[in-house]
C-alpha cells in the first residue's frame, strides 16, 4: 500500500502523530496521567448516593444521574 506496512502508517504519515508507535506512547501517557483523577472521581460519585440513603448497587445508568446531581450540589 504505497510503501506503508499498514493503513495506520499511511494515515498517520501526514498527521501530528507520525507513527502508530507514537500514538501508542501518547495513549499510555494519557492513561498514566488521567487514571488517578478518574479513580478519584469514580469514588466520589460512588459514595454520593450512599451518603443520601441509596442502598442498592449502582447501575451503569445511575452514573450520569448522580454525576449531574453531584455537580449541581457543588454549584450551589
Amino acid at each position: 500500500m504505497l510503501g506503508f506496512r499498514n493503513f495506520a502508517e499511511m494515515i498517520l504519515g501526514d498527521r501530528m502523530a507520525d507513527t502508530p508507535a507514537k500514538v501508542e506512547k501518547f495513549l499510555e501517557e494519557l492513561d498514566t496521567a488521567s487514571k488517578p483523577a478518574a479513580l478519584r472521581d469514580y469514588e466520589t460519585i460512588r459514595k454520593y448516593p450512599a451518603e443520601r440513603g441509596h442502598t442498592d448497587a449502582l447501575e451503569r445508568w445511575d452514573w450520569a444521574y448522580y454525576s449531574e446531581k453531584l455537580k449541581k450540589n457543588y454549584m450551589i
